[in-house]
């Protein structure tokens, strides 16, 4: 995984054997290697909850808790295992592959992830209307984007631009429970979406180096376990 933290080009990290039983033990060495390095940032980040407990009477962890617990039981099984996992990955994992034709589809879907309400998936009119917007709009975008700017962004930018989107997948997880947190604790709050920066990290690798579907998979199992720890 070293050489993840100093490459260059996502050139540098696809795999040459194309075996299903290589990407599926890569697959199940990450995981591991990932809940490990959370496991010690959930003891850190423990430490800091039981400080601000103490000194502020308000606990990260517990509100974290209880917010995941409402939102298990607001929400289908199926749109938190797959429908979810599938729409983050296509817009912070997708555009990793820096493919024009990616471009235009991920900026308009993410847009409409800021601004949709949940019930809106189930809108057939109107997922209808917005995917007829993404194909006008994604064409016109297409047509005027210029490639060169994805062609300096891989060979002299990338790392910055892939841990832009690792970051930025962390934050948006603030948008679960910041509501509930004291105004006095709001700069600390991005503390406690470090797991899912590290997270999005070991999905953004394995989606470089074996493709999209297996980004996929891992993150599905991901939320397979946390629907598990939240619901037990």
């Amino acid at each position: 995984m070293i050489d993840f933290l100093f490459f260059k080009s996502p050139s540098l990290l696809i795999r040459k054997d194309n075996s299903f039983a290589q990407k599926a033990k890569e697959l199940l060495f990450n995981l591991f290697y990932m809940y490990l390095l959370l496991f010690v940032a959930t003891i850190v980040l423990k430490l800091v909850d039981y400080y601000v407990q103490n000194q502020f009477n308000f606990s990260f962890y517990e509100t974290i808790f209880n917010k995941q617990k409402m939102k298990l039981s607001n929400s289908s099984i199926f749109r938190i295992l797959f429908i979810v996992p599938l729409l983050e990955e296509l817009i912070f994992r997708l555009p990793l592959s820096l493919k024009k034709m990616h471009m235009p589809f991920i900026s308009l879907l993410f847009v409409i992830f800021l601004i949709h309400k949940p019930s809106d998936v189930y809108n057939f009119r109107l997922l209808i209307k917005l995917i007829l917007i993404i194909l006008l709009l994604g064409s016109l975008i297409y047509k005027f984007f210029d490639q060169q700017i994805l062609v300096i962004i891989s060979t002299k930018f990338y790392p910055y631009y892939f841990y832009t989107f690792c970051i930025s997948f962390g934050l948006m997880h603030l948008l679960n429970f910041y509501r509930s947190v004291p105004v006095s604790l709001i700069v600390i709050a991005p503390l406690f979406v470090v797991p899912q920066i590290i997270t999005g990290y070991f999905i953004s690798y394995i989606r470089l180096r074996n493709g999209f579907f297996w980004g996929l998979v891992f993150h599905c199992i991901c939320n397979m376990l946390a629907v598990y720890l939240f619901d037990s």
